[in-house]
């Protein structure tokens, strides 16, 4: 039998001075290799504040109006308590949202998978075996019963802190997906007012093109009056006749129109599309939302906080793969006790057993150097898509101003055009009573002017539209934090 104690203190000063080179040599491979993958890694913070540094000191298409804090919310930007209403009943019950907060949920219950495994493994087991496979005095095989109670417990050492990357990892990739969630819920609450600014716009010009058709019928029951007096020709009525027809079958295709937006929000809100929301006729107000500066308007966008957690989950991956190339020390521990009867099984002996294991990956074509550098490109990768995701933000906010430039300036032509258009209708109805203009000229007059209004109505609806599409580009969306 091998002397424990002579063997341990009969070891030779050599084989203590080896182990003592084996060891320092294993620290400077760990060295060589953790520089090795720092240097050829991207530092994604230094990334994201040299980008930052690169971005506009203001916007140059900003409009010079009064605005709402860049602070502000969608519902402090509108004045319609049931629009209000229907943008909160949208948040609680659109399907797709609701299945998107249980996806959050559930990811983030599973963060418990990646930090358990940083702590030692219990198991406490039993065991009841009865066999035959014991003899007794005589040589005769007999039948016995053992009992075995157990307690093992295994730990992977993070000394290089790789499974806390992994950890790192998964909780950045769950909070993307929360801040996913909460611009998909911003996007639905942007959807649900635009819906019912194009809703309200419809009904506008549905509205209006009502008005249309009863003024033509009543100017054909003028045309017709004044033919039977003499005044008139058919080709008057006939001019007459196709106007109304064509003004109806406007308000046919648009009263379709309105009925698909209903339903369509009705689907923004969870319900059966039935078309039977109740709209309004009046636009609400809605206010222009102040941009900032570019920096801070593109640090309230949920959809950058979620590219920038994507690049810290692919910045902990990457660290991760190269860590896994580094010796791994492992712990484990069983205590067991063993007795052919189960009553006093917790008094017998025990059996235990403590052992460490050190293991350094030497040879495996490859494997962990690909893994590692495939984790690199992809933290290249996520860099590249994050200040895609910056730049694109930029000039969605740069658009949306130069839109609300262009559309107020547009407004501002046409309520000038309307007015003279107006006067111009009201000369010819005057000149037409008097037979100096021809039906022709009234009805082109009317057409002109009606359809003047028609898109001083079109350009208030999108200019609502687009300032709900500004605020949701600088960030400004709900105050309520996501899951």
């Amino acid at each position: 039998m091998l002397n424990r104690k002579r063997f341990i203190t009969t070891t030779s000063p050599d084989a203590r001075w080896h182990h003592k080179v084996v060891v320092v040599a294993l620290m400077l491979l760990t060295t060589v290799i953790l520089g090795g993958c720092a240097g050829t890694r991207l530092d994604p913070h230094a990334s994201v504040a040299q980008l930052d540094s690169e971005l506009p000191r203001s916007w140059a298409a900003a409009p010079d109006t009064t605005a709402a804090p860049l602070s502000a919310h969608f519902l402090d930007l509108i004045d319609e308590d049931h629009l209000r209403e229907l943008v909160k009943e949208a948040i609680g019950a659109n399907p797709d949202l609701r299945a998107a907060a249980r996806r959050v949920e559930a990811s983030h219950r599973l963060l418990t998978e990646t930090s358990a495994v940083r702590w030692p493994f219990v198991e406490a087991g039993y065991t009841g075996v009865r066999d035959n496979q014991g003899f007794d005095a005589l040589g005769e095989r007999v039948a016995e019963t053992r009992h075995r109670v157990s307690l093992s417990i295994a730990w992977e050492v993070d000394v290089w802190q790789r499974l806390a990357d992994l950890h790192d990892e998964h909780t950045a990739l769950t909070a993307a997906q929360a801040a996913d969630f909460a611009a998909a819920r911003d996007a639905l609450g942007a959807r649900v007012i635009q819906a019912w600014v194009t809703t309200t716009s419809l009904r506008q010009a549905l509205a209006l093109e009502a008005e249309r058709v009863q003024v033509l019928v009543q100017l054909q029951e003028t045309i017709q009056r004044r033919y039977r007096r003499g005044l008139g020709t058919l080709d008057d009525l006939a001019a007459a006749r196709t106007s109304t027809a064509l003004a109806r079958a406007t308000v046919v295709a648009l009263r379709e129109d309105h009925d698909q937006t209903v339903r369509a929000l009705e689907l923004l809100l969870g319900r059966a599309p039935r078309a039977d929301l109740l709209t309004t006729d009046t636009l609400p107000t809605i206010r222009y939302v102040s941009p900032g500066y570019p920096v801070e308007a593109i640090a309230q966008r949920y959809d950058i906080a979620a590219a920038l957690w994507r690049l810290e989950a692919a910045d902990a991956a990457a660290a991760a793969a190269a860590r896994a190339m580094l010796p791994s020390l492992r712990l484990t521990g069983d205590v067991a006790k063993n007795k052919n009867a189960l009553a006093g099984l917790l008094d017998a002996t025990s059996i235990w057993s403590i052992a460490g294991s050190l293991a350094q990956p030497l040879f495996q074509r490859g494997l962990l150097r690909a893994r590692s550098d495939a984790r690199r490109l992809e933290l290249e990768a996520a860099w590249e898509e994050y200040r895609a995701a910056v730049l694109q933000a930029v000039g969605e906010v740069e658009d949306g101003l130069g839109r609300e430039r262009a559309l107020v300036g547009q407004r501002d032509h046409l309520v000038s055009a309307l007015g003279s258009s107006t006067r111009n209708t009201q000369i010819q109805e005057e000149r037409y009573r008097r037979g100096l203009a021809s039906i022709t000229e009234l009805l082109l007059a009317r057409n002109q002017e009606m359809n003047i209004r028609r898109q001083v109505m079109a350009v208030d609806g999108e200019i609502l539209s687009n300032r709900i599409t500004l605020a949701l580009a600088v960030g400004a969306g709900f105050d309520e934090q996501p899951l």
